[in-house]
């Protein structure tokens, strides 16, 4: 055992040694770490008034939420990841420019070009893009022409906040082909994400960034979802990605997923503007780079957060603008037509017996995502259908094979794009088959489906070319498209019946 003056001897080299060792190591995280915060909106879809909700409570605003970012505090990034304005009358009516103010007026820092944002054409989102004020950005969107990205989208940006480079580099789903119309993309290819983003972290690091943000419009997959290369396959095959600020799937993520390969983490909020998100990074003063990150969504309250007069005054210009045919009052309906992705809707039946009523032809389908709102009970408005349906999209028309209509119910029933919706067809599928022998039964006007038959069919002209996958509609006989717009046949619909039969046509049955 150690005398007193050899304990004292011990004792004193100790505790010099651990005064030593607090010297050398860094500060607690607390007390010497910066603090910046990315705030971020996604799929705005022109959703930049407030409305109620569906417990009657006022959710939303363009001016509510910039009011909230102007008042909060700290270093701060404001970002958008895409499918700004097609879906209201707001954005849809003025091609955008709505958003555009909106945008300009906060201001944002950078923004991500989505695919629905190619809606109007690619000389108006040029013409969009030349009148923000802030950076767009499109990474993995090249010309076929030229080889080279497209000079409208810029592939990154770096942005110097409290001392700190943060380089940030947008990414678009490469599977633009088939969520808009050809003519609007035509021209243009889009590089696999991993690729592209493999090389923007590269660039970004060597240009000096220590913070690396990559903002997408590619999405989540989900167990109903087919695979594809969404944010979470890019975080983990991608090393040096900070923060996924993502869109396109409409993922309402409250605090975040984290990657577990490279513990990149990935947000989103959902969609139409009803919430906010908020990451906060902290970061090594020494070594400029995160040490530890942490996500969290924001509703979006008018009555809490109050309202920025500035953006209020610039959505009173564009819903007067747009207001007076919108509030016209077409018919009253009911009941409430939900929307149902997965399997028949009462709007599903109701719209495609809309365009097979207008058509005139033996069968109709109308694409699930298209419905982008349920039709209320009560009074119905021609902002209600421009709800439903806010994309223009003509009626087009065919004559298929009956071994067609089949494929086409194939591909429906896949889980690929939600189950197709359907007027003159009564069929039934076991969800659990192989692919292309879930179908089983079809019946058309109670008689069964004759492969070798003709059939007349009305759809949308975004499926007749091919859209959400559907290529069989490609093929189909006689084709034509007419010069009416969908929702104006939903509006003279509204204005006849707002009835729909309640015998189900899709009927899923397991062996």
């Amino acid at each position: 055992m150690l005398n007193y003056e050899k304990r004292g001897g011990f004792l004193k080299k100790y505790l010099i040694a651990v005064w030593v060792f607090f010297l050398a190591s860094p500060a607690p995280l607390s007390a010497k770490d910066i603090r910046i915060f990315i705030y971020h909106t996604n799929d705005i879809h022109g959703w930049i008034l407030t409305r109620p909700n569906k417990r009657k409570k006022l959710v939303g605003g363009a001016d509510v939420l910039a009011r909230y970012f102007r008042e909060a505090p700290g270093p701060k990034l404001l970002i958008d990841a895409g499918d700004w304005f097609q879906g209201t009358p707001e954005g849809s009516l003025t091609k955008g420019k709505a958003l555009v103010s909106f945008f300009n007026a906060v201001p944002y820092d950078v923004i991500e070009v989505g695919n629905h944002d190619f809606d109007f054409g690619q000389a108006q989102l040029e013409k969009l893009v030349h009148s923000l004020h802030m950076p767009v950005l499109g990474a993995n969107v090249y010309s076929l022409k030229t080889g080279k990205r497209v000079p409208y989208l810029k592939p990154f940006v770096i942005k110097n906040l409290a001392g700190i480079k943060i380089g940030v580099f947008g990414l678009l789903t490469t599977n633009m082909p088939n969520l808009t119309f050809h003519k609007n993309i035509r021209g243009l290819k889009f590089r696999r994400e991993i690729d592209e983003a493999k090389d923007e972290v590269r660039i970004l690091k060597g240009k000096g960034a220590t913070v690396i943000i990559a903002v997408t419009h590619v999405g989540i997959q989900t167990p109903k979802s087919a695979p594809f290369e969404d944010d979470r396959f890019i975080a983990s095959h991608v090393a040096g990605i900070d923060l996924i600020v993502g869109g396109h799937s409409h993922t309402l993520l409250p605090k975040g997923v984290r990657d577990s390969v490279h513990h990149t983490l990935i947000v989103q909020t959902g969609s139409y503007l009803t919430h906010v998100g908020k990451v906060t990074l902290w970061i090594n003063p020494l070594t400029k780079k995160v040490v530890r990150s942490k996500a969290r969504v924001i509703k979006i309250n008018p009555q809490k957060m109050g309202s920025d007069p500035q953006i209020k005054k610039i959505l009173a210009r564009y819903q007067q603008e747009v207001g007076k045919k919108m509030n016209q009052v077409l018919g009253q309906s009911p009941r409430t037509f939900k929307r149902k992705f997965d399997r028949e809707s009462a709007i599903g039946d109701w719209a495609a017996d809309c365009l097979r009523l207008w058509a005139k032809t033996d069968v109709a389908f109308q694409n699930s995502g298209g419905l982008r709102a349920d039709l209320p009970r009560g009074p119905v408005t021609w902002r209600d259908i421009f709800d439903v349906m806010p994309f223009d999209n003509y009626v087009a028309t065919m004559s298929l094979s009956g071994a067609q209509i089949r494929e086409i119910l194939e591909w429906g029933v896949s889980g690929n794009q939600g189950i197709i919706q359907v007027s003159g067809i009564r069929f039934d599928y076991d969800p659990k088959a192989p692919a292309q022998k879930r179908v089983r039964d079809v019946w058309i006007d109670n008689q069964p489906l004759v492969s070798s038959s003709s059939y007349s069919v009305a759809t949308l002209n975004f499926l007749a070319q091919g859209g959400d996958g559907y290529k069989t509609f490609i093929h189909g006989r006689n084709s034509s498209v007419e010069p009416v717009l969908v929702r104006d046949v939903f509006a003279q619909c509204a204005e006849r019946s707002l009835s729909s039969p309640k015998k189900r046509r899709i009927i899923s049955k397991s062996r």
